[in-house]
């Protein structure tokens, strides 16, 4: 009962931030709260303000809520809070000049009880009780001004950088004295599971350090998913939520292995990486957020993806990146430090095959916010406000059918959403190149246009071969201008303008006569299975030029959508607000 009470003490507070002065809170990804009660709805019972005075407006802290709310004796002095108490003298000797107090003081996650400034001559100003739990280095400067006293005509303290400096407004002689009462958050031990977490990381700009409280946030993680997920983190200290995928636990059906040539699960590309096999790897949970490492903060899907300080998290109730091309997905994730890379097409062939396994139909966000089949399946919309075409929902909605295998503890919105670029594979006027097994995880791999890890599948066998090897499989089209039915084939007879693409449900896509679709294409999900195949999810095809994909269908895509899904008309530099990605690691 403590952890949870413990719980919801974070999902209030942490949305009633200083700086002060500064009406808008920023939470949850890119997108702005302004209603406060709908976050309520899934992480307290309580109204939001429920630890903030009367006058929600002035932003303090009522000490006996949060007494209440974090277990101590609401009885005792300050509500049994372990408030600690800080003095500090500036003296000025002739002059205006600003000076620093409590470098570093107002930092994430600490509440103040008060913060009283005081001249040596007369005069007092008390700030009263203010919560800074999520102040970033990079808001608007908080300043306010003292009432004029007697010696000094105007003092003005500062907090925009994390240290409080006060300013005598004229030339000064004397002296001033700040005295602080403040208290730190709870501990992080206190996140219980994936909601608390997002508020927690939230609050301390999205980056925990501490090898302790990283290890406490994990545990907790994997204890309640029984091993299935765990908590990752980045070079700096970004977390992600991973699902583990363990060929031994997460079986493909006896009849995939035997259509596909395989003994084991472990025989499929996805578990060997530079010619050795690999015991398991991981997939984010969620579609990737973008954190930049300097501020703090989640960037703005309208922001630049180039920057060295970015860093993705994989979180719940946040709103996906998208807006960002091939090759920043690829720049971004190796930022993350070694072991992490964007999802693979093998890794996301393997979760198709594992959805097919256990006959679930994965839905999502395909048709503004709902699927467009279970219609009462319905996310939190998430407007972008920089395009308000754009209409995807926060990860993880409360619906386990959105997850891959159907449990609370798969990998979710592989159906919708925002598309997701794979790497691993791409096509070149329509002959499809992968990148050997599942080699693309590689902080070497080289997926550059001229690169030579591409490989073609030759149609008579299914070996790897140089690209452009007369008899390697290409994606043709059943109309002369390169629309109509995507069919494959060993060259190109209906090739595209560049502006007409063929397309076809990927369990209808069908071969040329004397052309049989090898194992290697169907278990990197590019071909059907001939047992069976999710019946939802749209291949298009544009086969001019070099062509990269993604998969899984958007928050427009209908029917469209699914984890078979695949678009291949796009080129590496599309920029698009329904295109994101979704990170992933090997250990």
């Amino acid at each position: 009962m403590k952890h949870r009470t413990i719980s919801r003490y974070f999902a209030a507070l942490a949305l009633f931030t200083l700086p002060l002065l500064i009406a808008p809170i920023t939470a949850f990804g890119a997108k702005k709260i302004t209603e406060y009660d709908e976050i309520a709805d899934y992480s307290t019972t309580d109204p939001i303000w429920a630890l903030v005075s009367e006058d929600p407006g002035s932003r303090k802290v009522d000490l006996a809520r949060l007494a209440n709310y974090a277990q101590v004796n609401p009885a005792a002095e300050n509500g049994g809070l372990d408030f600690r108490r800080s003095s500090h003298t500036l003296t000025w000797a002739g002059t205006s000049d600003t000076l620093t107090l409590a470098t570093g003081f107002m930092r994430h996650g600490r509440v103040i009880k008060s913060l009283t400034i005081r001249h040596a001559n007369a005069g007092t100003f008390d700030l009263g009780n203010r919560s800074v739990l999520n102040f970033y280095a990079d808001d608007v400067v908080t300043t306010a001004s003292v009432p004029t006293v007697a010696t000094m005509t105007n003092i003005t303290w500062d907090w925009s950088d994390g240290d409080i400096t006060v300013t005598p407004s004229d030339t000064h002689t004397g002296s001033i004295t700040v005295d602080i009462e403040y208290v730190d958050n709870p501990p992080p031990t206190y996140v219980t599971n994936e909601e608390t977490l997002t508020l927690y990381a939230a609050s301390v700009g999205y980056q925990i350090t501490d090898s302790e409280v990283q290890t406490a946030i994990a545990t907790t993680i994997e204890t309640l998913s029984g091993g299935r997920n765990t908590v990752l983190f980045s070079a700096g200290g970004v977390p992600g939520i991973y699902v583990k995928i363990d060929p031994d636990v997460d079986t493909l059906h006896a009849d995939i292995l035997t259509e596909l040539g395989y003994t084991t699960s472990d025989e499929h590309p996805a578990f060997t990486v530079d010619g050795a096999p690999i015991d398991h790897f991981w997939v984010g949970k969620y579609e990737g957020t973008l954190i930049d490492v300097t501020t703090g903060t989640v960037v703005s899907n309208a922001s630049a993806k180039t920057s060295a300080n970015l860093r993705v998290a994989s979180l719940k109730r946040v709103d996906p990146a998208a807006d960002i091309t091939f090759d920043e997905t690829i720049t971004v994730t190796r930022q993350n430090g070694a072991g992490y890379h964007s999802i693979t097409n093998a890794q996301w062939a393997y979760l198709a095959l594992r959805s097919l396994t256990l006959d679930h139909e994965v839905r999502g966000n395909n048709d503004s916010g709902t699927d467009y089949i279970e219609t009462t399946e319905t996310g939190t919309l998430v407007v972008d406000g920089y395009d308000a075409t754009d209409i995807h929902v926060l990860s993880g909605a409360p619906y386990v059918a959105w997850s891959h295998d159907n449990t609370q503890w798969g990998v979710w919105d592989l159906n919708g959403n925002v598309f997701e670029w794979v790497v691993g594979v791409r096509f070149v006027d329509g002959e499809i190149q992968v990148i050997p097994d599942n080699d693309a995880v590689l902080s070497t791999a080289d997926f550059g246009v001229a690169s030579s890890d591409w490989r073609g599948i030759a149609a008579a066998d299914g070996s790897l071969t140089a690209p452009g090897t007369p008899g390697n499989l290409h994606w043709d089209a059943s109309n002369v201008d390169g629309s109509g039915n995507l069919i494959l084939d060993d060259a190109v007879t209906n090739q595209s303008d560049g502006s007409t693409s063929s397309s076809t449900q990927f369990n209808a896509i069908t071969s040329a006569v004397g052309i049989t679709a090898p194992a290697v294409l169907k278990s990197l999900a590019l071909y059907p299975l001939t047992i069976d195949s999710p019946a939802r999810g749209r291949v298009y095809m544009r086969n001019l030029g070099e062509r990269i994909p993604r998969r899984g269908g958007a928050w427009v895509s209908s029917s469209g959508a699914g984890v078979s899904a695949l678009d291949g008309y796009g080129t590496r530099g599309i920029r698009v607000g329904s295109l994101g990605f979704r990170p992933a690691f090997v250990d």
